[in-house]
């Protein structure tokens, strides 16, 4: 796993994507290839965003407290799900990446009612 955040590995990967498709060449526009180890280069990091896609909720900051109480910086994941619901008003299944608190709160008010107050708040859903 470590080895896929290597710079070099990076590099290859981001020129044999403009090599296979040079008509999307486009996403090395904004910044090219990654400057650090920590750089994500050519690879879209806000497509998989841990985030619930009808509630906005993230990752939160916190630490790891030890029983010595000695303090270190991690993060809090959401716990989220790739669900499939099926939208009787539209007649569609509609694939989503929730919570598993928005999973509950969608088998209580139902996924119509859900997906109506979330585009009435703004989500593209």
């Amino acid at each position: 796993m470590e080895a896929h955040r290597d710079v070099s590995y990076l590099r290859r990967l981001c020129l044999h994507f403009v090599w296979a498709y040079p008509q999307d060449a486009s996403v090395f526009a904004s910044g090219g290839f990654p400057s650090g180890k920590r750089s994500r280069g050519c690879i879209p990091t806000d497509s998989m965003s841990r985030k619930d896609q009808l509630t906005g909720k993230g990752p939160v900051a916190g630490h790891h407290v030890s029983h010595a109480h000695n303090k270190a910086k991690r993060r809090f994941e959401v716990n989220i799900q790739k669900k499939r619901f099926f939208d009787p008003e539209t007649g569609r299944w509609v694939t989503l990446r929730v919570s598993g608190q928005t999973i509950k709160t969608i088998n209580k008010k139902g996924i119509a009612a859900v997906l109506r107050e979330a585009r009435k708040n703004g989500v593209s859903v």
